[in-house]
């Protein structure tokens, strides 16, 4: 999406749409996912039922169609439920092509990464809170997340599809929210009597904080 001049002024973002661009690629590569074809939509105003331009969506239907390796298609904007669902009937209606969003992908990034039972909920919970408004979509299609069949980023309890199902599946999905949350909860406590107990033995405690792949394992190595 390419905003007009009043549009940049209102957003005030420091960044171009070539230049974000350009950072989703790297996401994507941190994933091991290569990014084949870089496309940017020239809209200077919304399309309202329509995520991206028709226009714009037959060039995205006919790269897929014409080129098997395709696996995803990446936004780099955030995108509703009905809005994936929408895309991907319009670009890839018949291929097994995943719709995917910006958050959808850094979501995944976090899953295969990480490590602590804390940063594990942390994504978890994110992750849940993401899936929540997209049930439907995510239900149908998986849309990355698999939340049919459960994942790393915490779809498990997630099975079928339909209204009776999708209703049950929603109930699920925000009790579990909440059991995340009393978790999370939990490990915060423990860490504050922990930080407590350096604090009294004089024990220094340092993070490194830093972009994917900044570099932070090397330097902590």
């Amino acid at each position: 999406w390419t905003p007009s001049r009043s549009q940049k002024q209102r957003l005030n973002a420091p960044w171009s749409p070539k230049e974000s661009l350009e950072e989703l690629v790297i996401l994507c590569e941190t994933l091991g996912v290569e990014a084949k074809y870089k496309v940017i939509q020239g809209l200077t105003k919304t399309r309202g039922r329509y995520p991206i331009g028709k226009g714009k969506m037959k060039e995205l239907r006919q790269m897929v169609s014409d080129d098997p390796e395709i696996g995803s298609v990446v936004f780099d904007n955030d995108m509703t439920g009905r809005d994936m669902a929408f895309l991907k009937g319009s670009i890839a209606p018949e291929e097994d092509v995943t719709i995917l969003d910006r958050t959808a992908v850094i979501l995944r990034i976090f899953a295969e990464r990480a490590r602590t039972p804390e940063a594990k909920l942390q994504v978890t919970l994110a992750t849940h809170k993401y899936m929540l408004p997209r049930l439907r979509f995510y239900l149908s299609e998986g849309g990355g997340l698999e939340a049919r069949g459960g994942s790393a980023a915490g779809g498990a309890a997630l099975k079928g599809a339909g209204e009776t199902q999708l209703s049950t599946d929603k109930t699920q999905l925000i009790k579990s929210i909440a059991e995340v949350k009393k978790k999370i909860e939990s490990v915060r406590l423990r860490r504050q009597r922990w930080r407590v107990k350096s604090r009294e033995n004089n024990v220094p405690v340092i993070a490194l904080v830093g972009y994917t792949n900044a570099g932070k394992s090397t330097l902590l190595n």
